[in-house]
């Protein structure tokens, strides 16, 4: 047919992933697809796609070519965003049929200038072919088991009631919540032709349908449901998230409190872009994150509504990596966090940057995002921190709003890693959550203990844990697809334990704390690692507390290393000078021997004694990689 798309360019994706742009060439109606066209390998080569394909790639089709609500590919649109007064039950059926439909299709190469196939080489090898045939044989097996378990999942959704989460509905107050949120299936699930196993029916449950196997191959799903405060599906917007999770928290902090949110999942579940924003390409999009959200109703409040407090604003922005703090809006500066005698945490050499507006802060966010680390350790967490410091006193905090994007927790399962580092990485991951499970059980009774000290995370976060003005808000984020089953129940557990422990009678906990017994003697990081460890004996081994403490002894050992390092460095440059002011003098005639052999003497046994004590902490350290890695 004639249509007003034909000669427009769409992106579309090729069977072996790659997606790329191509001109559509005519649309079919009756069989809600299109034909595109593209050039490549000097022939003109071409396929027909479906309408939910085109949308898939091209959200803002309909938007970017103006398309009137009478066309097809309109009317699509409107059904899978929900913009039509539809069931959304049915449009959840939708959604789903939209997913599975546009998993690519096996690209047929066609020279469309003579509507002729263009087959293969005739001069291929045969056992080329009979690979490829293997392959092809074992893409569609895995395609039909990955079929299968989608039938049941789609079977099982139509017995649900559809009533999700809106931005009409009404935040509930909390001190503690624990939210979930699910992205959509992206690119790279879809060409690996994954399968969505995560269904959010409400506004409260989030549902797991994790496909089995019995021993005589039969295919079941194990569906596991979850509740949290709030469960947020694959159509919310950063906007709603932000609206009954961060948001309720803002007003605490002009309150004299502190309130923290923070981003919980693995990899590739949507962490950052849910506090940072939406990339575009590499670049971040830092105006539609929880960042920039939190920022605004900030300025907002403190223009307005608490103007006669006169309360500045200053914001830092750190990573915490491997045990390691590195301020970044420092070009990455190592920090030290210290203890005072009043049991205050204070980062040594944090730079705080006043900030007057929205603006400044977004600027802040992007400066620090450019520098933090990347790469596939995925092992960093990122602490961005709104502080309001009052005008009288000017050392005093009024209140702190805290906001991470924590590590992926998948690598907190890599403890066994042959490399070193990994498993010093993991082990770190692995003891942040726990401490941070804790802490957040601790927050929500009276006179419990705080093991804050258990990890660097939590100690930095103390004062976002006592007090009664404190609040806190955990997103957990989980992926979709099928191959991230594992990771994503792993997440869900995680979140659930939380609200548990949230939940939990106070009398319990209380009778539970009294059953532990700690040592006097021993350090108040290995009370509170032991404190974890009576809490949590059935999800951690027996093993736990002397592999932390090994952990910490070689955080310790570092940085002690490298401290008497700086040391080092630095009485080398004051001796220098002196020292070489001697030998000038020591060529001259007036030069006095023996009073010569004296100054030197005593200018250098301080030197040698430096060295001597930087020797020893180098040999301990050493020692410490040849025992525990051998």
């Amino acid at each position: 047919m004639n249509d007003v798309l034909c000669g427009r360019a769409v992106k579309i994706q090729r069977s072996d992933g790659r997606v790329h742009r191509a001109l559509i060439s005519s649309v079919s109606e009756e069989e809600q697809s299109m034909s595109v066209e593209w050039f490549e390998n000097g022939e003109t080569k071409g396929k027909s796609v479906t309408f939910a394909h085109v949308l898939c790639f091209n959200p803002d089709i309909c938007r970017l070519y103006k398309l009137p609500p009478s066309h097809p590919l309109y009317k699509m649109w409107q059904v899978i965003n929900g913009t039509e007064a539809v069931n959304f039950r049915l449009r959840s059926l939708l959604f789903t049929w939209f997913i599975s439909v546009t998993r690519p299709s096996r690209l047929t190469s066609i020279d469309v200038s003579n509507a002729s196939w263009t087959f293969r080489d005739e001069a291929q090898s045969r056992g080329q072919r009979k690979d490829q045939s293997k392959l092809d044989h074992a893409s569609s097996e895995q395609g039909n088991e990955a079929n299968r378990f989608f039938m049941m999942i789609l079977e099982y959704r139509r017995k649900l009631d559809f009533r999700p989460l809106s931005l009409a509905d009404t935040v509930r107050e909390s001190r503690i919540s624990v939210c979930v949120r699910k992205r959509p299936l992206n690119a790279k699930e879809m060409g690996r032709q994954e399968i969505d196993v995560i269904t959010v029916p409400n506004q409260e449950h989030i549902i797991l349908h994790q496909p089995q196997t019995k021993v005589d191959l039969t295919k079941y799903l194990e569906n596991q449901t979850f509740r949290f405060d709030y469960a947020f599906d694959e159509t919310a917007t950063n906007e709603m998230v932000y609206k009954f999770t961060a948001q309720p928290l803002v007003e605490t902090i002009f309150n004299g409190g502190t309130a923290t949110c923070f981003a919980y999942g693995q990899t590739g579940s949507g962490k950052t872009h849910t506090m940072g924003g939406h990339f575009a390409g590499k670049t971040q999009e830092v105006n539609c994150g929880i960042y920039a959200f939190t920022a605004r109703d900030v300025f907002r409040l403190a223009n307005f509504q608490y103007k006669h407090l006169q309360l500045s604003i200053s914001c830092s922005f750190f990573e915490i990596y491997s045990g390691k703090v590195f301020d970044l809006l420092a070009s990455k500066a190592k920090l030290r966090i210290l203890e005072d005698s009043h049991g205050q945490v204070q980062v040594v050499g944090l730079k705080e940057v006043k900030v007057a507006n929205r603006n400044e802060v977004l600027a802040l966010i992007r400066r620090g995002t450019e520098v933090r680390t990347s790469g596939q350790t995925s092992a960093n967490t990122i602490l961005f921190s709104l502080s309001m410091p009052c005008c009288r006193p000017l050392d005093k905090t009024y209140g702190r709003f805290s906001l991470i994007d924590l590590a992926g927790n998948e690598r907190g399962a890599d403890t066994m890693a042959a490399d070193r580092q990994t498993r010093m990485e993991s082990a770190e991951i692995n003891r942040s959550l726990l401490a941070l499970k804790e802490c957040i059980r601790a927050l929500g009774r009276k006179n419990a203990h705080l093991p804050f000290r258990a990890s660097k995370l939590t100690l930095v976060l103390r004062d976002s844990f006592v007090g009664l003005n404190a609040r806190t808000c955990m997103i957990a984020m989980v992926s979709p697809g099928s191959a991230s089953c594992e990771h994503s129940l792993n997440t869900l557990r995680y979140a659930d334990r939380v609200k548990e422990l949230v939940t939990e009678d106070p009398a319990q906990l209380v009778k539970n704390d009294a059953l532990e017994v700690i040592s006097e003697e021993d350090s108040l990081s290995y009370n509170d690692l032991a404190h974890i460890q009576s809490q949590n004996e059935d999800e951690i081994d027996k093993d736990f507390l002397s592999m932390h403490m090994a952990v910490e002894r070689l955080q310790l050992a570092e940085e002690k290393l490298t401290e008497e390092h700086r040391k080092t460095c630095k009485l080398l440059m004051e001796w220098l000078p002196t020292f070489e002011n001697m030998y000038e003098a020591s060529q001259t005639v007036e030069c006095d021997t023996e009073e010569y052999a004296t100054n030197v003497l005593n200018h250098v046994l301080p030197l040698r004694d430096q060295l001597t004590t930087l020797e020893g902490t180098f040999s301990t350290l050493f020692n410490f990689f040849i025992v525990s890695y051998p």
